[in-house]
């Protein structure tokens, strides 16, 4: 990789994007993408769940919210 120097934070900004055609630009996203699933995995229940009530389906999302980051926390400690 090679060494570039900048002369100002504008032009080293501008730098680290990629153009819309740029090949690496999705090697990139895969990249970021591969990281956040490390990081930070979503995890759902398996299956269809319905609810009776818009409110209903809110608390039962809320609480898999929940349980999801309190394992995330778990898992980091």
């Amino acid at each position: 990789m090679p060494v570039r120097k900048f002369t100002s934070l504008r032009e080293a900004e501008d730098a680290c994007w990629y153009d819309r055609d740029d090949p690496g630009l999705w090697r990139a996203i895969s990249a970021v993408w591969a990281f956040s699933r490390r990081v930070a995995p979503r995890r759902y229940a398996p299956g269809v769940h319905k609810a009776r009530s818009i409110e209903e389906l809110n608390l039962w999302t809320r609480r898999c919210e929940s349980e999801a980051s309190l394992s995330t926390r778990g898992s980091r400690s």
